[in-house]
């Protein structure tokens, strides 16, 4: 009697087992995305406009995660739009809740412009969950989780294939809730990746600063007695780079670390300031020797050598930036 009566409370247990197990399991959520344009990319404000096109898809009829969908990223409060495609979810064939979204607006997206006029900027679009932590709600990448209208043209950028990534978000806080459960939400994060029309804006930034210390290399040309000469050039050259990086760099955010272009200015100046000093240097060589074929050979040499090293640094700085 004892015996039956255990063995029935045990088989009672193993089922009630798998049956929590299972409530303890996530609803699963499966999303995607369509990115129908993107335009207005703005770095100064590290913002972008997008419209898309978002969907839900889940199994569990008792939940609505299409009413606590949340943008994790929009610009300022009332930056994005959305805008259900339909009143209430809708069945599917089967058996499953569906519920789509157009979403309009302002996006920030931090820019990493280190590498710039060479940088790929990484565009954020982030969703969550608002009500449901990880443990309750996992959203999970639909078959076809992100696409794009083919037709969509950025100007000045190159747009790549998108991408759609679900990890859990742990927040350093439970915002006073003392009944919150897990910290961790589940994100959904779509990549977009833009890469600059590299050619074009390189000839534009860098054939000036060509230009600038070739002119600026005629100073070992010219005879170390035209002193006016040397230094008028030189002197024009260190302000007119000033102008073009104030140019350049006046549509770029304030960062706080040196951007490749940043580096190659610098370098630039420094050609020229070594120029001015050498026009200096010269002039007085010139004032005290007569043997000016032998001031003119030294000139073309020193030319020729610090225009090879600052070449070389140039070099070196853009691939020191690329690797």
């Amino acid at each position: 009697m004892i015996l039956g009566a255990l063995a029935v409370l045990a088989g009672v247990s193993l089922a009630a087992s798998p049956q929590a197990a299972a409530q303890e399991e996530p609803d699963k959520v499966a999303i995607g995305v369509y990115i129908n344009d993107i335009y207005d990319l703005d770095l100064p404000s590290n913002s972008f406009n997008a419209d898309i096109y978002v969907w839900l898809r889940w199994m569990n009829r008792d939940i609505d995660p299409s009413a606590s969908f949340e943008v994790m990223n929009p610009f300022g409060f009332d930056g994005v739009v959305v805008e259900p495609l339909s009143e209430a979810p809708e069945d599917m064939p089967d058996g499953s809740k569906y519920r789509a979204f157009r979403i309009r607006g302002l996006w920030i997206s931090k820019m990493n412009l280190r590498k710039y006029p060479f940088d790929v900027q990484n565009l954020l679009l982030q969703f969550e969950d608002g009500a449901n932590d990880a443990s309750k709600l996992q959203f999970v990448p639909d078959t076809k989780p992100a696409a794009i209208d083919t037709n969509i043209s950025l100007p000045g950028f190159v747009i790549d294939s998108p991408t759609l990534v679900v990890e859990d978000y742990e927040y350093p806080t439970d915002f006073g809730d003392l009944a919150a459960g897990s910290p961790d939400y589940s994100r959904v994060t779509v990549t977009i990746p833009v890469d600059r029309d590299v050619l074009p804006l390189a000839i534009k930034i860098m054939l000036p600063v060509t230009i600038i210390i070739l002119l600026t290399a005629l100073i070992y040309v010219i005879p170390a007695r035209l002193e006016e000469a040397r230094t008028g050039i030189a002197v024009t050259a260190m302000l007119t780079l000033m102008a073009l990086q104030w140019t350049v760099t006046s549509n770029l955010p304030e960062v706080g670390y040196l951007m490749m272009i940043d580096v190659v200015y610098i370098l630039s100046m420094v050609y020229v300031l070594i120029a001015m000093v050498y026009t200096v240097i010269g002039s007085r060589r010139s004032a005290h020797e007569q043997a000016q074929e032998s001031l003119m050979i030294a000139d073309r040499r020193a030319g020729v050598a610090s225009l090879a090293v600052y070449a070389i640094l140039v070099v070196l700085t853009v691939l020191l930036y690329l690797r």
